[in-house]
């Protein structure tokens, strides 16, 4: 069952008590949750809501990331619903059975306005899917944030492995009439700069991006696949910040970043971890803008969201 909507909580999931400081659980969730390369991430939806959650809006075509912008409406990331378009034979492809993906620009982002009415802010952005062996699953939009007022995307469903040639998973800058232009091309990014230690049989060339936030004057985002945390400058020019896979290599160590959100000076990271999932294997950790990393919640398992 899958429920496109989001849903409003009226109470904190769960906060985590750190150095003194409470972070409070997001109180806007996405269904479905995101899957994507190294782990199937499938959500256990019951038939009813829970009693403090009510439906917020509906509509939605997979929702992923979200954010409040300066006009006060809701900005949603969405998958989209993938295509038929291949590049199979005419580039590297995931390996099985992930892929061989195809793919259309189907992805957009949503506004929604009080009271959940929803309009399209931007449409025809990449959308991808996996295999039928991994169930087709849907990649598009990962996430949104504003930035000086203005609006940019994380692009997690482009490439050319993804079935869309021509096109790059990246950062993308949103005009208020809903066109766009690609700040950072982070496809490239990976083809020039792996990390230290990369997972042939897991390998995603355009990569499976999934978190993005505005810090400092910069964007970071998280790539679960490679294991790493990268900043995007202004002008789009690309460092990666951490390497997590210098500090866990191997397939079983894989610690694979997900949701992000900063507060304080520090950006707070959730991750996924190796298939089969293990329960207790997650940990929410405190990146520093210059890198350095430390645990503040240990135990948790599939963490695919934090704020």
């Amino acid at each position: 069952m899958k429920h496109n909507q989001i849903c409003h909580i009226m109470a904190p999931l769960f906060r985590l008590h750190s150095a003194g400081r409470v972070l409070s659980a997001v109180t806007l969730i996405l269904i479905p949750i995101v899957a994507f390369g190294p782990v199937t991430a499938r959500a256990q939806h019951p038939s009813v809501l829970s009693p403090n959650a009510t439906v917020y809006a509906t509509g939605l075509n997979n929702p992923r990331g979200l954010t409040f912008g300066p006009d006060g409406a809701l900005y949603v990331a969405e998958a989209g619903t993938g295509g038929s378009r291949s590049t199979v034979g005419v580039c590297q492809q995931a390996p099985a059975p992930a892929g061989p993906y195809k793919g259309d620009m189907t992805a957009r982002i949503s506004k929604i306005g009080p009271g959940g009415a929803r309009v399209t802010f931007a449409d025809k952005l990449p959308s991808d899917q996996m295999s039928p062996k991994n169930g087709n699953l849907v990649s598009g939009v990962a996430a949104v944030t504003f930035m000086g007022g203005t609006l940019y995307a994380l692009l997690s469903g482009a490439g050319c492995s993804h079935g869309l040639a021509g096109t790059a998973n990246g950062i993308i800058r949103v005009r208020a009439d809903g066109s766009w232009t690609q700040l950072a091309d982070l496809s490239d990014f990976l083809a020039h700069s792996p990390v230290a230690n990369p997972d042939p049989a897991d390998a995603e060339p355009d990569g499976t991006w999934y978190g993005l936030v505005a810090a400092g004057g910069a964007l970071y985002a998280t790539e679960p696949n490679h294991q790493q945390i990268l900043r995007i400058a202004p002008d789009g020019s690309a460092t990666r910040l951490v390497d997590f896979s210098a500090t866990y290599p191997g397939a079983l160590n894989w610690y694979g970043p997900t949701a992000m959100t900063y507060d304080h000076g520090k950006l707070y990271v959730g991750f996924l971890t190796s298939f089969p999932t293990v329960v207790g294997a997650s940990n929410i950790s405190q990146v520093s803008l210059d890198g350095h990393v430390h645990v503040v919640a240990a135990g948790l398992t599939a963490v695919l969201g934090v704020a």
